[in-house]
Formats: structure tokens, sequence, C-alpha cells
């Protein structure tokens, strides 16, 4: 992956706002891993440095920050209720679709009959091509926005023909991509 497409991947997941400085950060760890969240998506890659020590580095003024960066460690699933994967190749059908989708437009990703899973805006659909679905059911709503994100620094992240990783525990907890040390974590939105 090339430094400007990680920094890029990062900076969409920071937080822009002063009100939370700690949010403008990238926290490296001392075991390796990198982290970066606006409390509503999360990226972290493991194993992306030898640092061996904690510290934040502010993307949006480059000074390191002393405060305590929030523990989001636990965030992470370890295990998963439903489990689907895409293949790399498939992902640009999905970022099409999600492109002209601005602000906080939101879609929606659920299981449908036959297997097949249904990404809706509302209006349009999208049947992804995803596969190995292991789980109950799947129903979840998020930004637009936030996923394409995601799918985009998988794009540039994954080799070819590597699949990408789908992790579900329920409507109300974050949906967890992932593929070899990254995990994007998307927060969803409550539908009534």
């Amino acid at each position: 992956m090339k430094k400007n497409q990680l920094e890029r991947a990062f900076k969409n997941v920071i937080n822009k706002r002063a009100d939370r400085p700690m949010l403008n950060c990238l926290h490296f760890d001392k075991d390796g891993s990198i982290t970066a969240t606006d409390s509503h998506v999360l990226l972290r890659l493991s194993h992306a440095h030898n640092l061996k020590t904690d510290f934040n580095l502010n993307l949006l003024s480059f000074t390191q920050d002393a405060g305590a960066y929030p523990e989001t460690s636990k965030l992470i699933p370890e295990t998963y209720e439903s489990a689907f994967v895409l293949n790399q190749a498939d992902i640009d059908d999905v970022l099409t679709f999600l492109k002209p989708l601005k602000g906080d437009s939101r879609v929606a990703l659920a299981l449908v009959s036959g297997g097949e899973f249904l990404l809706s805006n509302g209006a349009s659909l999208i049947y992804p091509k995803f596969r190995n679905y292991i789980g109950e059911t799947v129903s979840i709503s998020f930004k637009a926005t936030y996923l394409y994100n995601a799918l985009a620094f998988f794009k540039d992240y994954m080799t070819p023909n590597e699949d990408l990783d789908f992790w579900y525990n329920g409507a109300l907890r974050p949906l967890a991509l992932k593929v070899r040390g990254a995990t994007y974590l998307i927060t969803p939105v409550r539908t009534y």
C-alpha cells in the first residue's frame, strides 16, 4: 500500500473538529499497532511499527499529543455471530454504487432470500457478491460514506483475489471488516 493511500485512509477516520483533540490523533501502541477513530469508525493496523512505545500523533497539526487515547482494543470483536466475505475484485461494484451517496446518506445491508445480500439506499439496490455466509441473520444500516471509505481502504490494502472478512454481531454492534492485520469498524445507525 502506498504511503499517500494509507495517510488518506487514516485522515478519513479521524475526527476533524477541535472539540475532541485526542480523536485527531493516530495512536501508536507499544504492541506495534496503529489506531485511528472518530468514535463512529475505527481503523486499526496490527504489527505496523517497531517503536516499542506509546504515543499519539495529531494528524491535523502533525504534533505529538501527550493526552490519554481512548481504550479501543475492547471494541474489536474476537468472535462473531455471522460472517461473510467479499473478494477484492468485487469491491469496485460496491464502490460504484456508494460513490454518489453523499453526506448523511444511509445504506442498509441485509441477507435476503436465497442467501443473497441486499445493499440498499432506500431507492436503489445492489446485490453484492458476498459469499461463504455463516450465521443466522444480517440486517444493519450505516452511513454510506463510512462503508465507502472502508472499502476504498481495503481495495488499496488487499492483494488481488484476497478475501475481505465481514463480522456481524447484531444490528447495534459495529460491523467489522478484517484482512491481514487490518480491522475497520463501522458503527451502525439505528433505524425505527
